[in-house]
């Protein structure tokens, strides 16, 4: 796919082109994990966070394994606490 279908803008998609969901994928992924830790966070990172999709690729690959570690280091009692935000 070339980095113009991927920004093309489509009616059906919610954040316009297929790069806009994916970025909303990570950002909102990204924005929970941050709530889990006990943050507010007020903005979700955007399209201009992400010049190109191997961008957009290496900071996804930075989140996974932060998410990993984060998830390897529950206990049970994180599991059934309560997170305010």
């Amino acid at each position: 796919m070339t980095a113009e279908q991927l920004r093309a803008q489509h009616p059906g998609l919610a954040q316009g082109s297929l790069f806009g969901a994916l970025v909303h994928t990570v950002a909102t992924e990204i924005h929970w994990l941050r709530r889990w830790h006990g943050e507010s966070p007020t903005t979700l990172l955007s399209e201009d966070d992400f010049p190109t999709i191997v961008a957009l690729r290496d900071r996804w690959a930075e989140h996974d394994a932060t998410l990993t570690t984060f998830v390897t280091a529950l206990t049970d009692a994180d599991l059934v606490r309560t997170i305010e935000y």
